[in-house]
């Protein structure tokens, strides 16, 4: 009988997110997404996960690499810090994104489904 493998997605926490939700920005003002996520599971999570955009209408996303690969491992109970750079769009508005990790294969994380959301 051969055992079948079966792939264990990281279990993490947000522990923070920047900008906050209804956070106003000037057109065209440069800011940063930060989600702030803690290894809350007992299994090591190697370099190579993906946080990236799974739906929204943040412009700048779209026409850009719209993801973030983990550069590092995190032990069980550690944190990482998920930094994106960006430019906030020149028309007025109320921009969001929502946001799913991935693990290297393109397996979806459950329960990531962070959403950022803000008004120029």
């Amino acid at each position: 009988m051969v055992p079948i493998q079966v792939e264990l997605l990281p279990q993490f926490t947000v522990v923070s997110k920047t900008p906050s939700n209804k956070t106003v920005l000037a057109p065209q003002e440069r800011f940063m997404i930060l989600f702030k996520t803690l290894n809350s599971g007992n299994t090591f999570w190697p370099a190579g996960l993906v946080v990236k955009m799974k739906k929204g209408n943040l412009h700048d996303l779209k026409k850009k690499k719209n993801e973030i690969v983990s550069e590092q491992g995190v032990g069980s109970g550690m944190t990482y810090d998920w930094m994106l750079k960006l430019k906030a769009p020149k028309n007025p508005g109320t921009y969001s994104a929502e946001f799913e990790m991935y693990t290297e294969q393109g397996a979806a994380c459950k329960n990531f489904g962070s959403k950022v959301k803000f008004d120029i």
